[in-house]
């Protein structure tokens, strides 16, 4: 929704605007390959939100005003999608990308999503990805691609929802969190039973904290690695203090993780 809201926005100005008369009688709709789309919803005259077909993906290019794609956060995201096909029988790629396309010209030109392409390109069961969507810019030059490139990234700099860019940072913690602790502890370190830890709650509190909105997620799952050897090195005293019962310690202490011992999380001071 946020990507189509972004478009109609962003065809205010006259250059772009339409009546309803040409809306009505638009042929820019038979610019789009039915046999590589579905979904297609208009959104004015020269402008359309669709779904690509993962065969479809070959008529895209960069476009060369794009900048350059991390790799290590792909491969990561990559690797966090994977984990969403093992556990939940699928991809999920929800977030919209925008492709420019000349009128006449059967290419499209990514000029925002680069690095959720780069993703969509990397999962390994690549028959079995969903529709990915899009927002299509129908054009009648290459100047106009450079112009929409530029204030469409500016536009999704200013407007991008803080909810989604928490979302994406907290896959990446938990796929961090899980990676350095589960090594360590060989158990799925949320669930309900301790010293598992409750993952709405860590997320629900975490996102609260300065810690959170400042560092990066490799950050924080350093900040959390000091904070549970500080636990296993208070023993009693921390059994005490939290009237922890002594099985779940002794079960903390068999796997090494000890950051599910509180249920209220009071440890998460630490990370202010």
């Amino acid at each position: 929704m946020f990507m189509i809201n972004t478009a109609k926005n962003m065809f205010k100005r006259e250059d772009y605007s339409e009546s309803e008369e040409e809306k009505e009688y638009s042929d820019s709709e038979e610019e789009i390959l039915d046999d590589y789309f579905e979904g297609k919803s208009q959104i004015n005259k020269n402008t359309f939100f669709v779904k690509i077909k993962p065969q479809g993906t070959k008529l895209i290019k960069r476009w060369r005003k794009n900048r350059n794609i991390n790799d290590e956060f792909a491969e990561k995201a990559a690797m966090i999608q994977e984990e969403f096909y093992r556990n939940d029988g699928g991809y999920i790629f929800d977030c919209a990308i925008s492709l420019c396309k000349i009128r006449n010209e059967h290419q499209y030109y990514i000029i925002d999503g680069q690095h959720r392409f780069s993703i969509y390109n990397r999962v390994e069961n690549k028959n079995d990805r969903p529709s990915l969507p899009c927002t299509i810019y129908i054009v009648e030059d290459e100047s106009k691609i450079s112009d929409l490139f530029i204030r469409i990234n500016t536009r999704v700099a200013l407007d991008l929802d803080e909810e989604k860019k928490n979302q994406k940072k907290q896959d990446m913690l938990k796929y961090a969190m899980k990676e350095t602790f589960e090594n360590k502890a060989i158990i799925d370190i949320f669930g309900r039973n301790r010293p598992k830890i409750s993952e709405n709650k860590f997320f629900e509190k975490i996102k609260n904290t300065r810690c959170f909105k400042e560092l990066e997620f490799q950050q924080i799952t350093d900040k959390l690695v000091v904070i549970n050897d500080g636990i296993q090195n208070m023993n009693l005293s921390y059994i005490r203090k939290y009237k922890i019962r002594e099985s779940s310690y002794v079960k903390a202490q068999k796997c090494g993780f000890y950051l599910g011992l509180d249920k209220e999380m009071r440890w998460m001071k630490d990370l202010q």
